[in-house]
């Protein structure tokens, strides 16, 4: 859910809403793992990252900058 725009001074409380959502959907879902890092897929990342109260547009591509 996003809310659009948010008071500075709301953001403690978006954040426990955020990690509830989170923590809820971990409890809900079967999460899977990476298996090299063990971090969260792509997957399910995406589907979290929709849940969340504010959140910007994802990056889906990710390019190493070498100087």
């Amino acid at each position: 859910m996003n809310t659009g725009n948010v008071n500075e001074n709301d953001y403690p409380k978006i954040i426990l809403e955020d990690f509830e959502i989170f923590l809820n959907y971990v409890k809900d879902h079967p999460v899977k793992l990476t298996k090299t890092r063990n971090y969260i897929t792509k997957k399910d990342l995406r589907k979290i990252h929709l849940l969340l109260t504010e959140h910007e547009p994802l990056i889906t591509e990710f390019k190493m900058i070498t100087h």
